[in-house]
């Protein structure tokens, strides 16, 4: 079952915190998840990724334009099982 984020906070560089209704946080550098092209491009400048916001009703993560879907998330939630920071 996918989980949803509760909270999310930027980090350095292209880190994100982020935690999972099931409790489950950590630490994650998008950078190595994803590319910076088509809708994630603006996400390459340091001060537009601040942006990224949780929509609770969705249970993501966003920012201007982009959003991220939830199974991205999920396959982070997975690892946080594991790990505490990724």
């Amino acid at each position: 079952m996918l989980q949803d984020i509760i909270e999310v906070q930027t980090r350095e560089n292209y880190q994100l915190y982020l935690k999972f209704e099931d409790g489950n946080a950590g630490i994650i550098d998008i950078s190595q998840m994803i590319e910076f092209t088509g809708i994630f491009e603006a996400l390459k400048d340091l001060d537009y990724f601040k942006t990224v916001k949780l929509n609770p009703e969705w249970g993501t993560i966003y920012s201007k334009g982009s959003i991220f879907s939830k199974g991205i998330c999920c396959l982070v939630r997975c690892q946080f099982s594991s790990n505490s920071v990724l």
